[in-house]
């Protein structure tokens, strides 16, 4: 007995210590320092974690990854123009991509998100799309457009049984002068306004997206380029955790947008400048697992908040090439899946998902 209450005692000064070494900004944004350097980088073995290698055919190809989804016993895989279904193990069963049968009838997916069992598909046209998977096809429900009231552009919706009372936006430009346009706008079930971000997108904005994800009692947003992740919470957006790099942040002319970032990275294309690319909350809400770009790296983030401490790891393939990460998803505390592109050497093939545990 006496030895539960002094680890519990133990724990709390733990806990005490942490929230009193952390800092934050005069608005309440925790600030999480990542000053790392090249050298810092942990190197892992892709060889040494679980594979599952997407089946590869002309019906099949993949491509560029913007998500994946847990879909029942089913992977959902979105790009630009189609959602893939692969059984757990990697087999391909079907798609949703084209809403005629004229030449260059494909969807432009905006977004994807999953409802239970129904899957939205949000398209340039303002339609949500709606499908439920059957058997090893996929059947329409119904479409719906975007409320006349909702005059900005979306690049991503986002909704979630957790959270049944709102419908979460992520905003493109607007491309009026003068105009700023909000990164994210938070929606009542009836497309009312309830809040939006005080951060705005910069002139020319970004077309990519960057998907929601929810831990515990709130829903997280991260912006690509942008090394701020919002927290949705209670009907308010708020900034919650903003990234400092240090001395391998980028030089203050090329902050504050892609479009600064990008021909900064061209002209020095080796020096070791991160480029924050994505973040999620781990399931626990203990860490975030970040997606980074710096020096021709595709880096992955795992920072511990109770512990306040950050490590990044870089992956191998088998023949000693560096693994590019296109994307990462679903963790614990120690586990995170990847998305890999194959190895130049390899022709003929789509990404493989590595579950990699963390010591």
């Amino acid at each position: 007995m006496k030895t539960s209450i002094m680890y519990a005692l133990k724990f709390a000064m733990l806990c005490v210590c942490v929230a009193s070494c952390a800092h934050y900004s005069e608005k309440g944004c925790r600030i999480l320092n990542v000053d790392k350097k090249e050298s810092d980088i942990q190197y892992l073995k892709l060889e040494d974690y679980s594979k599952i290698e997407l089946e590869f055919s002309k019906s099949s190809i993949v491509g560029s990854v913007s998500a994946v989804f847990a879909y029942g016993d089913k992977w959902l895989i979105q790009t630009t123009r189609r959602l893939l279904c692969f059984e757990r193990d990697g087999n391909y069963l079907s798609d949703i991509g084209r809403y005629g049968r004229g030449p260059g009838e494909h969807l432009d997916i905006q977004s994807v998100y999953v409802v239970g069992d129904t899957i939205a598909i949000l398209s340039s046209s303002r339609k949500i799309d709606m499908y439920v998977n059957s058997g090893n096809s996929f059947r329409f429900i119904e479409s719906k457009e975007l409320p006349a009231n909702i005059s900005r552009p979306v690049a991503l919706l986002y909704a979630d049984t957790e959270f049944p009372d709102y419908v979460y936006a992520q905003n493109l430009y607007n491309g009026t002068p003068g105009v700023t346009t909000p990164v994210l706008t938070l929606y009542d079930k009836a497309w009312n306004v309830v809040d939006t971000s005080l951060a705005v997108l910069p002139s020319g904005g970004w077309r990519i997206s960057s998907p929601f994800t929810s831990s515990g009692d709130a829903v997280y947003h991260s912006t690509l380029a942008s090394d701020t992740i919002h927290m949705i919470k209670d009907g308010r957006i708020t900034p919650r955790f903003s990234f400092d790099w240090g001395e391998s942040a980028f030089p203050q002319e090329a902050r504050g947008s892609y479009s600064r970032i990008l021909p900064y990275i061209i002209e020095n294309p080796k020096e070791f400048r991160i480029l924050h690319v994505r973040s999620y909350i781990s399931e626990d809400g203990g860490f975030i697992f970040s997606l980074l770009h710096a020096a021709g790296k595709s880096i992955l983030l795992r920072y511990d908040l109770r512990a306040d401490k950050p490590e990044l790891y870089a992956f191998k393939h088998a023949d000693g090439t560096p693994a590019v990460i296109q994307y990462i998803f679903s963790s614990s505390q120690n586990i995170v899946n990847v998305v890999v592109s194959p190895p130049d050497s390899k022709e003929d093939a789509n990404p493989s998902i590595y579950t990699v545990t963390l010591n």
